[in-house]
């Protein structure tokens, strides 16, 4: 067991819902840790979800930088930033340690039109935008696609949300689309569904699959993979980030951590210190360097505001300017000036990183007792409309629409 720095329980956030590929990995590591006694304290699994995978690192990234919590994401904290779901990567964090490589498939419905990878992205180049793309919206998998354009002159696909693994095998076996891309621990899975595959993006085939063609031997150099990190608040200590590494090393090396990341396809790779600094440059490297030009950004709902905010105010000037001629006249421009101020605070709230939550309780329930009248009855209606309104929003926002809120 390793000698004791940590406070309390460590906390490691996963930025998914429960049962999924990153979950399954986190519980597993959990299990270790706690039957083989390698750790005086025990981890526990906080699940995040939403906004693929940006809250959960949002929270983490703003967390106190004592090692007590702890980000495990994939590939997809490159991904996030260079899609602009995020403003901020790997740069904003410390790594701690990097376990375990999963790849990737591209599959399609068993009884698709398309035989092979080469006969896809021909029709691709040939009919550009025809072929949908079930995809992540700005994940890796979304990434892996962009990556198959590039490598074919002309090919484009017409990329359709989908989700996660489970949702996209929906989509291709719904018709809703007609390709996509998968881990090999979820093409396993689903082959049986009526999935089938055209090739795994690597270099050399898979052992387990050895009859799968691979991207590169029909001349599609496109290399796709999930790889697990370990990742802290920035200014985490050298010597808590060398504590948290020798504990998740000594996890890799558990035997029953290799057995389950073996049934999972999943190379039980370990990267530390010096050798996994560079294969953060090497990916960072390989992510902004894919072709964005179909990359579908969030809106950018604080300028949106502001803007409404500043064309409301020039809207007001001239009701500003007649406003003595008339006591109402007056009153109605004091509220209005208010409440334009009050939008203003909201952004500028929203921009120090203020929950989105708290921020739009507050800015609704402040607005609404500006311009209604004032009750003890009402205000009680009012709060509970602007409780309900801030959580629903945040929501659809984050759940459906995708966007990163503070």
């Amino acid at each position: 067991m390793l000698q004791a720095y940590p406070d309390g329980p460590l906390k490691l956030v996963v930025p998914f819902a429960p049962g999924g590929g990153s979950d399954t990995i986190a519980r597993i590591i959990q299990k270790t840790i706690r039957d083989e006694k390698l750790s005086p304290v025990p981890l526990v699994i906080v699940n995040v979800p939403g906004a693929g995978g940006t809250i959960g690192s949002r929270q983490v990234r703003d967390a106190k930088a004592d090692g007590q919590t702890l980000l495990l994401l994939h590939d997809g904290i490159f991904t996030a930033k260079y899609s602009g779901k995020v403003s901020f990567g790997a740069e904003a964090f410390e790594p701690v340690v990097a376990m375990g490589r999963g790849g990737m498939v591209l599959a399609v419905k068993s009884d698709s039109r398309f035989s092979d990878l080469s006969s896809l992205l021909g029709e691709a180049a040939s009919n550009p935008d025809s072929i949908t793309y079930s995809t992540n919206l700005g994940a890796p998998s979304h990434f892996a696609g962009l990556m198959l354009e590039q490598a074919k002159s002309g090919a484009s696909f017409r990329f359709v949300q989908g989700g996660g693994g489970a949702k996209r095998l929906s989509a291709l076996l719904g018709d809703h689309a007609e390709v996509s891309v998968f881990s090999i621990a979820e093409y396993d899975q689903f082959k049986a569904s009526g999935l089938r595959a055209l090739a795994v993006l690597a270099k050399t085939r898979h052992p387990e699959f050895p009859d799968l063609p691979c991207s590169y031997e029909v001349g599609i150099s496109v290399e796709s993979a999930n790889t697990q990190f370990a990742w802290a608040p920035k200014g985490t200590s050298a010597e808590r980030i060398q504590w948290l590494s020798e504990l998740f090393r000594k996890v890799s090396e558990s035997a029953f951590y290799k057995d389950r990341m073996a049934a999972m396809h999943i190379d039980n790779k370990f990267w530390a210190g010096g050798e996994l600094s560079l294969e953060i440059e090497t990916l960072d490297a390989a992510y902004s360097s894919v072709d964005l030009r179909k990359m579908e950004h969030s809106p950018q709902l604080e300028r949106w505001i502001l803007g409404g905010v500043l064309l409301l105010g020039l809207g007001l000037l001239p009701q500003a300017r007649r406003s003595n001629k008339s006591e109402k006249n007056t009153y109605r421009t004091k509220r209005a000036f208010f409440g334009a101020f009050l939008t203003a605070l909201y952004v500028a709230l929203l921009q120090l990183g203020t929950d989105y939550r708290l921020a739009t309780l507050l800015f609704l329930f402040a607005f609404g007792a500006i311009f209604l009248r004032p009750s003890p009855v009402y205000l009680v209606r009012l709060g509970l409309f602007a409780l309900v309104s801030a959580l629903l929003m945040h929501w659809v926002f984050t759940g459906p629409l995708f966007v990163d809120l503070p």
